[in-house]
């Protein structure tokens, strides 16, 4: 017998049965059926759980209410566990009775059937509420728990985006709204924009995301929903950038292991909150022979011995698992703690892996030079001490600032058309020689 025609078969079986027991038992208990009614009513449950009710098997079963308002049936094709009883005119849930009656559930769930929840039991027929009803049942916890118990029971995957087909588009929405957040937490990490401002609703992340409600509904949808889980917070968004973060870092390990050997590039500052800090690069050189600098990250040192430092840049290699031994070179300025030959920063490094060669850093020995020459010649002193007078006289009175502003913009205009007077009389000239 084919699937369609015993589920018919065990439908028609069902209805007779009710039939027969519906007048002559009015004064028995229906609370627990026999064995052959709940057999038969259990064979019903789980083939409209499997197999939506079809229109041709729905018409001429739906009644009309005296208020004109009847089961849609529409509703049992969107959620499939809604099951239309046609003698007592009204729906029931398959999922919980299918539970219940096989003793599935936990006491609790077991007591909310029976209780506030026995309407979908029994029977629900109050058309008015219909799909707010359906809706609400759906999402219930006690709903949830007998649909994972049926579902561990048959232990059909395909059951679960034939039952729960709302949930799995709750999910792509849900998924669809993440990603926007995602992209705006990271347009604004990317151009060095601020997330937050003096208020929440007038942060920039805010902002951005309504400002791209205007032309995607799905992204106005998700702002204005009533839960409360839109994942807008500060604390939603921090992660958000520490798992950027991480994930950064990840690839650049991988190119990292890839090139094998690379060396290490490391100085200490201050930042404006007067804590000082470790900045760390690393240096290496891909398949293709290109060279990359990459910056792994600022590490808080309480002091700067050579001894803090050097743990400091251990540490830091070995959270993102890489090799000391496979670094070939180390680089940092002239002072003491880091270039020390006995006990400095690049000492404690060559102990561990002596190919670790030190070099000091070109940009220092640079700035050195410069300074060196500059206090040697006492015309480019006095050159830079007289630039740095007149900047701070203009810079000194908005007045002055605004008189600077405006010979600065005649001088570029005058400039700008004696240059374009002599391209056109050097045109002119070519052309005349050609002519």
């Amino acid at each position: 017998m084919k699937r369609g025609s015993k589920g018919q078969a065990s439908i028609d079986m069902f209805l007779k049965k009710k039939q027969k027991s519906g007048e002559d038992e009015k004064g028995a208990d229906t609370s627990q059926p026999d064995a052959e009614t709940a057999e038969s009513y259990s064979i019903v449950s789980t083939t409209l759980l499997t197999q939506p009710m079809t229109t041709d098997a729905a018409r001429g079963y739906v009644k009309e209410s005296t208020g004109g308002r009847k089961f849609q049936e529409k509703w049992s094709k969107e959620f499939t566990w809604v099951q239309y009883d046609p003698e007592k005119d009204a729906m029931t849930c398959s999922v919980c009775s299918w539970a219940l009656a096989n003793n599935r559930v936990r006491p609790g769930v077991k007591n909310i059937l029976d209780g506030q929840e026995k309407k979908w039991i029994e029977g629900f027929n109050s058309w008015r509420k219909g799909m707010y009803a359906i809706q609400k049942h759906n999402e219930s916890s006690h709903h949830n728990e007998c649909l994972s118990a049926k579902l561990n029971e048959d232990g059909s995957q395909d059951m679960i985006n034939t039952i729960c087909r709302k949930s799995v588009k709750s999910k792509e929405e849900n998924r669809r709204g993440l990603k926007a957040i995602f992209d705006a937490v990271l347009y604004l990490a990317r151009q060095g924009q601020s997330l937050r401002g003096h208020t929440e609703e007038e942060s920039n992340f805010k902002q951005l995301l309504k400002f791209c409600s205007k032309y995607n509904q799905e992204i106005k949808g998700w702002i204005n929903r009533p839960s409360k889980f839109k994942w807008i917070v500060p604390e939603i968004q921090n992660e958000i950038l520490n798992q950027s973060c991480h994930e950064i870092l990840r690839n650049l390990v991988k190119k990292i292991h890839k090139s094998k050997w690379y060396s290490v590039i490391a100085d200490e500052t201050a930042d404006i909150s007067r804590k000082e800090q470790l900045s760390i690069c690393l240096h290496h050189v891909d398949d293709s022979l290109l060279v990359h600098e990459d910056f792994i990250g600022f590490y808080s040192v309480e002091t700067t011995t050579a001894l803090n430092i050097f743990n400091t840049i251990q540490q830091a290699l070995l959270s993102l698992n890489i090799d000391i031994q496979m670094c070939r070179g180390q680089s940092y300025d002239g002072a003491a703690n880091m270039r020390g030959h006995i006990s400095g920063v690049q000492k404690r490094f060559t102990e561990i892996n002596p190919l670790a060669t030190y070099v000091y850093c070109a940009g220092h020995q640079i700035n050195l030079v410069v300074q060196e020459c500059f206090s040697q010649n006492h015309h480019a002193v006095t050159a830079l001490e007289v630039l740095s007078c007149v900047v701070n006289f203009i810079k000194g009175s908005p007045k002055r600032f605004s008189d600077f502003s405006k010979i600065n913009d005649d001088a570029t205009k005058a400039k700008s058309h004696a240059a374009a007077c002599t391209a056109a009389y050097r045109v002119t000239a070519v052309t005349s020689q050609l002519g």
